[in-house]
């Protein structure tokens, strides 16, 4: 567990394993305390902070000031450190690899992924720009950080160095991640071609689909890797297996797009 003090002179514990960025306010008018907390989707830091809060809570005598808890994405939680990885949450979705168009750099995700957040791993977004040919690719430029040719393969700030960019191919083991689901993976079973996606009404094409279903909302446009090697983003799944759109049609990006591998 992780100890930080509280505004009140108590400690409040959190998991390790939470990520949770913390601050903390005092409301004269009211005389209370909130504290700010920027915690991951799958909802297990609020979970423990809520407790921990009710335990700080129960401590304090009447006279104390109450506290309250508002909670924001951690997409936007403050940054010890200015350098952008892939990974991160990207608005409803989740970021694949750092990449480079020209002389920008932006993240690459999923295409279908049409709600830009503001931010990107405290980094700023402007343009975004789609895969033709109905490849399920993005690419969204960033400003304000530091491109690093890494990304975030587990939930508890593990981040993993790539150098390379694999061809996906039946029969070859990929692990991937994704904020909903985590760090799994599964067997490449089939080349699936273009499949049509109803609860979107898209279809997309050179789609490989895993043996297992290994993917769910929010995993869309998360990275697939072996080692230090990109394969590709996330698409989306079925009871039978997740579909995987290849990194290699981010040349179907324009303007020359290349993973980050250095």
């Amino acid at each position: 567990m992780e100890k930080i003090e509280g505004a009140i002179g108590d400690t409040v514990e959190t998991a390790d394993t939470a990520e949770t960025a913390l601050a903390a306010r005092y409301e004269y008018k009211t005389d209370s305390v909130v504290v700010t907390a920027w915690v991951d989707a799958d909802g297990a830091a609020i979970a423990d902070l809520a407790e921990s809060v009710a335990q700080v809570s129960a401590k304090q005598s009447t006279a104390s000031p109450t506290i309250s808890v508002e909670y924001e994405d951690d997409s936007d939680a403050p940054q010890a450190e200015s350098n952008t990885r892939g990974g991160m949450v990207y608005g409803g979705c989740t970021g694949g690899f750092v990449g480079k168009r020209g002389s920008a750099y932006g993240i690459i995700t999923a295409a279908h992924c049409t709600t830009k957040p503001a931010k990107y791993d405290g980094d700023a977004t402007s343009t975004t720009y789609v895969a033709s040919e109905q490849n399920d690719l993005r690419f969204t430029k960033l400003t304000g950080g530091t491109p690093k040719n890494k990304f975030r393969y587990k939930k508890g700030a593990t981040f993993r160095t790539v150098n390379s960019t694999g061809i996906v191919s039946v029969g070859k083991t990929l692990y991937k991640f994704g904020k909903t689901t985590n760090y799994t993976h599964s067997k490449v079973a089939s080349y699936r071609g273009c499949v049509t996606f109803t609860n979107i009404n898209k279809k997309y094409c050179n789609l490989y689909q895993t043996a297992e279903k290994t993917s769910d909302k929010g995993d869309s446009g998360g990275p697939w890797f072996a080692v230090h090697t990109a394969y590709g983003v996330t698409t989306g799944s079925n009871s039978k297996g997740s579909y995987i759109t290849p990194i290699a049609y981010i040349s179907k990006i324009s303007g020359a797009v290349k993973v980050k591998t250095s």
